[in-house]
């Protein structure tokens, strides 16, 4: 069986060392998203995307999981990262009574 390389938006290096550098845990995912990040216990599923890429209102695999559903979040710019860590922050205070 032969592999294929996947191709990365120009910002996956980017993004994907901001979530480390705010303390999280990230997993190169190959399938239906980019990441799974984990902080605090509380787990998020990252699709990214480069601003810059003509490609960005095309329908990709991540768009039908979101459709049904899946907690993907998007993110685009290292401003998206912060939101998500500290949405990721937030969940995990109220799992634990703390807000």
């Amino acid at each position: 069986m032969r592999g294929y390389a996947r191709k990365v938006d120009a910002n996956h290096k980017a993004i994907s060392g901001y979530f480390t550098r705010l303390g999280c845990m990230v997993h190169q995912t190959i399938g239906d998203w980019d990441l799974t990040v984990t902080r605090m216990g509380v787990v998020a599923l990252i699709e990214i995307k480069d601003p810059a890429s003509p490609n960005l209102k095309r329908r990709n695999r991540g768009d039908k999981l979101l459709d049904d559903g899946w907690p993907i979040r998007k993110v685009m710019t290292l401003d998206d990262v912060m939101a998500v860590v500290a949405q990721m922050g937030k969940e995990a205070r109220k799992r634990e009574g703390m807000e």
